[in-house]
């Protein structure tokens, strides 16, 4: 039986070649997962943001839907994004006097969309 010296496996071990090999093998096993998978997820940083899209409407016909700002209009998740929109429409429409609310039979409306970030 032949015994390996520690020279020999620590020479190998070193080697340019094998470094390189070493190196490729492990960039070929990595790389599939890192595109296949969102690494922004694994970073906690989302790649993905959320715009929250709100209007102010009348139930009279003939009235449209008026695009209005909002505080916060950018959100990580959609739902923080749809959470906001509830509690916003829901203080908004609080802020109105019950006589504005039923004269023009005022709600609003709002979306979350999803926009890709690089």
């Amino acid at each position: 039986m032949m015994r390996l010296s520690l020279s020999i496996l620590v020479y190998v071990s070193l080697d340019k070649d094998t470094f390189l090999y070493l190196l490729m093998s492990v960039i070929y096993y990595i790389l599939p997962f890192i595109v296949t998978h969102n690494i922004g997820y694994y970073l906690k940083k989302s790649m993905t943001k959320f715009i929250l899209i709100m209007f102010i409407c009348s139930g009279i016909a003939g009235n449209k839907c008026k695009l209005m700002p909002t505080p916060v209009s950018q959100f990580n998740t959609y739902h923080e994004c749809v959470y906001y929109g509830y509690d916003h429409s829901s203080e908004l429409i609080k802020g109105f006097s019950p006589d504005f609310v039923d004269t023009y039979k005022t709600f609003t409306a709002f979306n979350c969309t999803e926009q890709k970030t690089i």
